[in-house]
C-alpha cells in the first residue's frame, strides 16, 4: 500500500473526515495519502491512481524505476529510515516480486 497510498475508505468515511478536517488512522500509519484533508494535491493523487492502474495492467517498469530512484536518492542523502509518505518503506525486491506476479496474469487490455 505504501507504494500506492490510495484511499480504501467508503465515500461516507471520506466525507466525514473531509468535514472534520482530520485524516483517519490509515493516513497516520502511512497507508493512505490523505486526499480527504488535502494532504496530497488532486493532480498528484490522479497520477498515483493512473500509476496504480498501469501497474495492474502489467506496465510495472515506471513504478520500479521510480522506487529505485527514490531509494538511491535516500541512500545518497544517508536517509536510511523511510520518510513519511515515501514508498521506499517497502523493499524494492518485494515490489519486483509482486510486479513479476502481475506480469504473468492477463491484463484488462488483453481480455
Amino acid at each position: 500500500m505504501r507504494t500506492f497510498p490510495l484511499r480504501t475508505c467508503s465515500d461516507a468515511k471520506f466525507r466525514r473526515h473531509e468535514r472534520l478536517g482530520k485524516p483517519c488512522l490509515l493516513f497516520h500509519i502511512e497507508k493512505c495519502s490523505g486526499p480527504c484533508v488535502g494532504e496530497v494535491a488532486a493532480e498528484r493523487y490522479a497520477e498515483l491512481v493512473e500509476e496504480f492502474m498501469q501497474f495492474l495492467d502489467g506496465d510495472t517498469e515506471p513504478v520500479l524505476q521510480r522506487l529505485e530512484t527514490e531509494m538511491r536518492s535516500a541512500a545518497e542523502n544517508m536517509e536510511f529510515e523511510p520518510r513519511p509518505g515515501s514508498a521506499t518503506g517497502w523493499p524494492l525486491s518485494a515490489v519486483r516480486s509482486n510486479a513479476s506476479r502481475w506480469s504473468r496474469t492477463p491484463t484488462r487490455a488483453s481480455m
